[in-house]
């Protein structure tokens, strides 16, 4: 996959006007250019991702469509109101918490043993109430999780301003890597709640 270094990579927000396919919500799309102004990267709010890698001539000689929201033979994809809670309330599209609600986890497990060795990446469909606090405390905190050994091998902090909108759908992506003494065990992709905002979840993957 074609990278952008993060010292030289622009980021353009845009949100988008119609309605997600996904329940009718709102969704955010993010575009990232490389040091030469060049496109991507282009991540859309209801899970696809494509990115764009070019010639020494400037033109693009590949193109690659990633959907992160299927389950196919290589992925995994979990809605978020059928994943263990330790707080929050369901909802019609995902899984919500609001101010007031504990601060713990809003979706743990899914204890998945299928994942192979090697690099991965997990993907959460979310939203914010309002983007607007330019405050650096967590409103959500992602994390994978080795159950088995009790160990997080990745996370992830976000807070508002990591959301390009409010009440917008958005994709977030958490890397990860399993080598083979962890092949086999249980692993969790959970969201843990801060109690800043009010957050919503739609689904989580593992690409």
């Amino acid at each position: 996959m074609f990278r952008v270094s993060r010292a030289t990579q622009a980021t353009l927000l845009l949100l988008a006007v119609a309605a997600g396919a996904a329940k009718g919500q709102l969704s955010t799309d993010t575009y990232q250019y490389d040091a030469r102004g060049r496109l991507a990267i282009v991540q859309t709010g209801g899970g696809v991702k494509t990115t764009y890698s070019h010639d020494p001539a400037d033109n693009r000689s590949n193109v690659k469509v990633l959907r992160q929201g299927e389950t196919t033979a290589t992925q995994e994809k979990w809605e978020a109101e059928s994943l263990p809670h330790a707080t929050g309330f369901a909802q019609y599209a995902g899984w919500g918490a609001s101010v007031g609600s504990p601060v713990t986890a809003m979706t743990y497990g899914p204890y998945t043993n299928s994942v192979p060795s090697g690099a991965h990446t997990a993907v959460w469909r979310m939203l914010i109430d309002n983007n607007a606090s330019l405050s650096a405390d967590a409103v959500v905190v992602l994390d994978v999780n080795d159950s088995e050994a009790n160990q997080v091998i990745a996370s992830r902090v976000l807070t508002a301003q990591s959301f390009a909108a409010s009440m917008a759908y958005q994709v977030f992506e958490l890397p990860f890597f399993v080598d083979l003494s962890r092949v086999g065990h249980h692993l969790e992709f959970r969201t843990w709640y801060q109690n800043k905002a009010y957050i919503n979840v739609d689904w989580i993957s593992r690409i």
